[in-house]
């Protein structure tokens, strides 16, 4: 019996995180866009196209920071080049 009681507590906790999470995620207005890769080994491929000119210069001068939140938030276009939101 008390290991159902635990279960149902563990089960009712973690469906109340995932609302609030959800609920936080919504309330998001400048959601990464790096997928499950996540920031960590994107450092590679940013590096790279820095180093081949494909960002522009004023990126390239960035906090190093503030330069990796910026180009976690570009999103892809429609010829394939990469652009911001206009909230951003």
């Amino acid at each position: 019996m008390r290991k159902r009681g635990k279960h149902f507590a563990r089960r009712s906790l973690s469906q109340n995180f995932s609302k609030i999470n959800r609920a936080h995620t919504k309330e998001n207005k400048n959601p990464q866009h790096l997928g499950s890769w996540g920031y960590h080994r994107k450092y590679d491929v940013w590096d790279k196209e820095q180093e081949e000119g494909v960002m522009p210069d004023i990126i390239g001068m960035m906090h190093k920071h503030s330069r990796h939140w910026i180009l976690a938030r570009r999103v892809k276009g429609a010829n394939k080049t990469y652009m911001l939101e206009e909230h951003i």
